[in-house]
């Protein structure tokens, strides 16, 4: 009987599960192959790609802030030949992101199958995972390099666990978190990470030799890029290393809302472990002990969550997609590990998963793409007409796909915060880079120059955002109109201004 009755309610959650995926799917299908940008910045890897795909330097000085970009250049080069092939587009950095996605997807399978999660738990997490991979307002499943540097990052964390932390394994770790950092650089936290679980649970000596190898590798790679692409460290590292926008509120609200969207994913666990623990008498530190394997995916989290709580959650530009990214993979493995040690009586738990798996749906029901949008069809063809267009980062994507120049990719109204160092520690390892202000300042008189000579024949520009133009526009531009270019709902909506010359 109770056979049977497990059998019931694992077919019924498996089918549930079933169900959301497909919903998810279905979701992600229309973000791949929606024909106008999701968001508003998501044209800045786009033109990266770009510039490899027609031999420009990205990085170059000369070529900045226009090809400005502080996530990495590995995103871009792993894009490349698809690019190449199929065009830079939209589309081809969506597939490319979706294929990652898929790839973090299938790696936590495998780790859960080498722990001998039950089949039910493991597909659970994995849905779990690909719900936060898409969750609204986050940028993850966009043209954006997240899904790489997760990949690698977990990559660089699995295989050595997987192989005992041999040497070979090591090496590509290291390997595997240099990559990391230049995809995106808050995924180098795997090196660190590694490091300290081999120093104080495996063997001193292996978390010297590995700190050490990565050290040199790292070394080298900094002198070959600084000498490729001149300006990325100034994009890359020390834009990163200025403060920004840090508080703790911002981290307090993140903390909160992660725990809402994981109620059960955690109390689940927490409701096995005690009564594990009432159960066999066993003292609950040592059981976590005698099982490496789990207490690394354990030590993973913790480490995780308190670098978030303290440090990337602070981040006030960027919401839950931090914790989706690098807590989410070790708590859901942690969570149907747990579940499966206490089977069948644990089977009771998980259509509460199911139900809170349904729920952090929500926010997805409520997204809307609209493919023949006739604001977005009236700035695509007048964007075909123009040649030079003084653009919005909304609309930096579409003049990429039509080959024309882009003035501002989204990301270029930072680009002069790479030339100061506004910390004693930055300091130490440099004392500023002129270079990126006299450029700043240069472009912004071209720009100036540019629009009193009325060079641009259209001007798309937010209507009350616009940081890279001149007040000057007014004196030589007049204003035609007004589009309002919605972004899927959640992700917002943005009146654009129309301007061509005055003498025209």
């Amino acid at each position: 009987m109770l056979k049977n009755a497990s059998m019931v309610i694992k077919v019924l959650c498996a089918l549930c599960l079933l169900f959301l995926a497909g919903k998810m799917v279905v979701y992600h299908h229309n973000i791949i192959f929606n024909p106008f940008p999701n968001e508003y910045r998501e044209g800045a890897m786009l033109t990266t790609t770009a510039g490899l795909v027609r031999g420009v330097n990205p990085f170059e000085l000369n070529n900045q802030p226009q090809y400005m970009n502080d996530y990495g250049v590995f995103y871009s080069i792993v894009t490349w030949p698809f690019a190449k092939i199929c065009g830079v587009t939209m589309v081809v950095h969506r597939a490319v992101t979706a294929f990652f996605m898929f790839a973090c997807c299938a790696l936590m399978f495998w780790v859960m199958r080498r722990l001998k999660t039950d089949w039910l738990l493991s597909s659970a997490a994995i849905v779990f995972f690909y719900v936060f991979s898409l969750y609204p307002g986050t940028t993850t499943p966009l043209a954006n390099p997240s899904p790489l540097g997760l990949f690698l990052f977990l990559c660089a964390l699995f295989v050595p666990w997987s192989r005992g932390f041999t040497y070979p394994t090591l090496v590509l770790s290291a390997v595997l978190g240099i990559l990391g950092y230049y995809t995106k650089p808050y995924f180098l936290l795997s090196v660190p990470m590694l490091a300290v679980y081999l120093f104080c649970c495996v063997s001193k000596r292996k978390s010297i030799v590995f700190f050490g190898m990565f050290a040199v590798m790292m070394f080298l790679s900094v002198l070959w890029v600084n000498h490729t692409w001149n300006c990325y460290f100034a994009n890359c590292f020390f834009l990163h290393m200025n403060p920004g926008h840090l508080s703790w509120g911002q981290s307090v609200r993140q903390l909160k809302e992660f725990i809402f969207l994981n109620r059960v994913v955690l109390i689940a666990p927490a409701i096995t472990l005690a009564v594990g623990w009432f159960l066999d008498r066993h003292d609950l530190f040592k059981w976590f002990r005698e099982r490496r394997p789990v207490s690394f995916i354990l030590y993973c989290t913790v480490f995780s969550s308190f670098v978030l709580v303290f440090w990337l959650g602070k981040h006030e530009e960027a919401y839950l997609w931090y914790y989706f990214h690098l807590l989410s993979p070790f708590l859901l493995i942690c969570m149907a590990h747990s579940l499966t040690r206490r089977l069948p009586w644990a089977l009771v738990l998980v259509p509460f998963l199911v139900w809170n798996c349904w729920t952090d749906t929500a926010r997805h029901d409520n997204v809307k793409f609209d493919f023949q949008n006739e604001d977005w069809t009236q700035v695509k063809a007048m964007i075909a007409s123009h040649k030079d267009i003084l653009n919005s980062p909304l609309i930096a994507p579409l003049l990429v796909e039509l080959n024309r120049p882009v003035y501002d990719n989204g990301l270029s109204e930072y680009f002069k915060k790479g030339g100061y160092r506004e910390t004693p520690l930055v300091e130490m390892l440099s004392k500023g880079d002129p270079r990126i202000i006299v450029r700043y300042y240069a472009f912004m008189n071209e720009m100036k120059e540019k629009i009193r000579q009325r060079k641009f024949d259209l001007v798309l520009i937010a209507f009350d955002y616009a940081p890279l133009v001149p007040g000057e526009i007014k004196d030589y531009y007049r204003m035609l109109g007004m589009v309002n270019l919605k972004t899927p709902p959640i992700m917002g909506a943005w009146n654009i201004t129309i301007w061509v010359p005055n003498d025209k």
